[in-house]
């Protein structure tokens, strides 16, 4: 299941589809994140969250790309993905790959 803010959660946590309306940016949105990583992060040190935040950003990113690239975004279902987003989705999905692994 994916939820507005284009987090795939569990189907037991529908409790966050109703609530997001606007699509969340790397970890402002904490429910999509399992709850032994939300403890962990708070109890982290300011340095640590940042590079957490930094990589969560970093693989969602890719995702989104990733997603892009091989035609399964769910953005351009309806209508076709433009070829400027498509070069730029390759390009960030290429850069983005070996932080990902």
């Amino acid at each position: 299941m994916v939820s507005p803010c284009h987090c795939i959660v569990p189907p037991t946590h529908l409790e966050h589809t109703r609530t997001h309306a606007q699509p969340c940016q790397a970890l402002k949105c904490s429910r999509c994140l399992p709850p032994q990583v939300q403890q962990t992060l708070k109890r982290g040190s300011a340095i640590k969250r940042a590079l957490a935040g930094a990589f969560l950003a970093i693989g969602g990113a890719y995702i989104r790309a990733k997603r892009i690239t091989q035609g399964t975004a769910l953005q351009y279902a309806v209508e076709p993905r433009p070829v400027l987003a498509y070069l730029w989705a390759l390009v960030v999905a290429t850069v983005l790959a070996p932080l990902h692994k």
